[in-house]
């Protein structure tokens, strides 16, 4: 028998029943105390829940209006107002159920003459009859998307193309026995002579293995350009280095042709990238850091774990992400932790990547907590 429970606000409500505290009518339902844990475990598999947890989010993080982003689908921001990006909660509600993924973007002012927007995103949950991961074995795949806003107009300025804008989008399937990577390059309104000016499409797939290189100079003779904002400077330069592009030739080059030839060369990559005394690995974190708009430095010693904070909580903790390499496999994950009193670090390993065989898995979770502060590892 439920228990009528009067005065409660929307958001309370939405929250007990999305928790399976609260039945459908809003009152206390006691069969809840004998299955605590099987009712939070079906807050996004149970319609009923699920819906209220929509309602919850849309109340206590109103959705952003996202450009670009697909129909439907919802941006729930988890910084509060921030003046150049966000970390976003995304929920896409079809009528086959509910995908639930995690996404970023962070760019410039809209006032200088270059500017720059960089957005990644991945779906990491499906949720309807069951609940499983995102892409049945996997999650969805990872998209980065790197815009370059120029707006030139051919003849105009001195320029001797008209060129709207870049776009380069990166997508990872992190599939764990056929992994894959794409890498697109579109020049919207391309116009090189008097002829209308088109969106023109490039595949690194197409344009072999010179492709790369041809971007990073692309990139960097657009870069050149007077007026570029800092954060647009910053953030292709990042994305540069990130997959071994930059002039500093501290990480290995991506290898990004090679890909379609199997695992191997993304492996070898990988070693590349974590023997070189924790060098490579550092510069390579600092730089995907630096691509979420983070200026933390990243700590471990020389043979790892290697961390880097990307989003603070409040000077009272933060958000990392870490590598390390744990006998013949590269993992990654992430860890939080929060300050004061009590400290209580929580790492959990998402993706081990084997380092010489052909098949990739999901790493086993692994979570640790920590207490007191003196006992506590850095996260």
């Amino acid at each position: 028998m439920s228990v009528a429970i009067p005065g409660l606000g929307e958001e309370l409500r939405d929250l007990g029943q999305a928790l399976g505290i609260l039945d459908n009518s809003g009152d206390f339902d006691p069969g809840w105390l004998g299955d605590p844990l099987g009712n939070l475990e079906s807050l996004l598999s149970r319609t009923e829940q699920r819906e209220a947890f929509l309602r919850f989010l849309d109340d206590v993080l109103p959705p952003a209006t996202i450009a670009g982003a697909p129909a439907g689908e919802k941006w729930h921001p988890l910084l509060g107002t921030q003046a150049n990006g966000n970390l976003y909660l995304t929920v896409s509600d079809q009528s086959d159920g509910v995908t639930v993924g995690i996404a970023g973007e962070f760019g410039s002012s809209a006032v200088p003459t270059v500017q720059a927007r960089l957005r990644a995103q991945i779906a990491l949950i499906k949720a309807g009859a069951s609940l499983g991961l995102a892409a049945n074995a996997t999650t969805g795949p990872l998209v980065i998307d790197l815009r370059l806003d120029l707006n030139w107009t051919r003849g105009a300025g001195g320029h001797p193309i008209g060129l709207k804008a870049i776009v380069i989008r990166a997508e990872i399937v992190p599939d764990p026995v056929q992994p894959s990577f794409q890498l697109h390059v579109v020049l919207e309104q391309l116009q090189l002579t008097d002829a209308p000016a088109i969106d023109k499409v490039l595949d690194a797939a197409d344009l072999g293995r010179d492709a790369p290189d041809l971007l990073a100079g692309l990139l960097k003779a657009v870069l050149a350009e007077v007026g570029a904002d800092p954060t647009a400077l910053s953030l292709a330069n990042h994305f540069l280095a990130f997959f071994g592009l930059g002039d500093a030739g501290d990480i290995p080059a991506f290898p990004f042709a090679q890909l379609a030839e199997g695992p191997a060369a993304l492996q070898q990559w990988l070693t590349s990238l974590l023997d070189a005394n924790g060098g490579a690995v550092s510069a390579w974190l600092s730089h995907f850091a630096g691509l979420l708009g983070s200026a933390a430095a990243v700590v471990g010693p020389t043979n790892g774990p290697w961390s880097v904070r990307l989003f603070p909580f409040d000077g009272v903790g933060g958000f990392s992400f870490t590598v390390e390499r744990a006998g013949p496999s590269a993992r990654f994950g992430v860890s939080a932790a929060l300050g004061g009193s009590l400290v209580r670090p929580i790492r959990n390993s998402m993706l081990s990547l084997p380092l010489s065989s052909r098949r990739f898995r999901w790493a086993e979770r692994d979570r640790r907590e920590c207490f007191p502060r003196p006992q506590c590892e850095p996260a």
